[in-house]
């Protein structure tokens, strides 16, 4: 007998490409009537009447990025865990759909998967978000044409980042020095963080995580793969100046 088909929300906008390729692949999967749907407008400005307002609706349902769409699934051992971006959700679709054929392979460990790639889409998205301060801060501001309002929309993403990979993976297997795609990502977020964000002290308050991470700077692939060394050699290179974001 196949595993039963977990509940799932689906939290979108029907305007999104992104939003419509993942329920697209709902009903190819024939899952859509295990999902509900909760229509939102969202904005990265913190205070844009009308369209950031639903920003904390995304937040609060574990999606730091407050983007869509974001997949809630509800488990019954680890209750609503959000899943994001497009395509750790769609990956997560075609596990769950596979669940469902006597022959298939089954759906074991399929939120774990899930969780995984979404602990690498928190860890892109804060890079995301850092890459257009940076843009904003250099680029659009030599033409004068740099938005504060988007700069500060954008640290509060990087900020709240930061927070979920203390709350919700530092300390657990996600986290744990196996290697995995998602502590990759993870570990150049927080790289990129050190050498940019000078001002910010990124460990206050996250314990769990700055543990993890004296850790993995230990770590061969992350020895050979520092931005000032030839990865085939090894030997040190110039980069010149470095933007630094406030």
């Amino acid at each position: 007998m196949p595993p039963q088909i977990p509940s799932m929300k689906l939290i979108y906008h029907p305007l999104s490409p992104y939003c419509r390729k993942s329920y697209m692949l709902a009903h190819e999967l024939s899952l859509t009537t295990h999902i509900t749907l909760q229509k939102v407008v969202v904005c990265p400005l913190l205070n844009y009447p009308g369209w950031s307002d639903n920003n904390a609706d995304l937040v609060s349902a574990g999606n730091p990025l407050a983007k869509i769409p974001t997949l809630v699934i509800t488990d019954p051992e680890a209750g609503d865990v959000a899943i994001f971006d497009s395509r750790a959700i769609c990956e997560t679709l075609k596990d769950i759909a596979g669940s469902t054929s006597a022959h298939g392979a089954g759906n074991e460990g399929y939120l774990d998967r899930a969780r995984e790639r979404t602990l690498a889409s928190v860890a892109d998205g804060i890079i995301d978000a850092q890459i257009s301060i940076t843009y904003e801060n250099t680029l659009r501001a030599k033409k004068n044409i740099s938005m504060p309002e988007w700069i500060e929309g954008q640290i509060a993403k990087v900020h709240r980042g930061f927070d979920v990979l203390e709350s919700d993976f530092a300390g657990t297997k996600f986290l744990s020095q196996s290697g995995g795609m998602g502590e990759a990502a993870v570990a150049v977020v927080i790289d990129c963080t050190e050498a940019r964000s000078k001002g910010w002290d990124w460990k206050a308050g996250r314990p769990k995580l700055a543990k993890w991470w004296e850790a993995w700077r230990e770590r061969e692939s992350y020895k050979q793969t520092e931005p000032d060394i030839d990865w085939k050699t090894g030997e040190k290179v110039d980069l010149g100046p470095l933007p630094t974001d406030p």
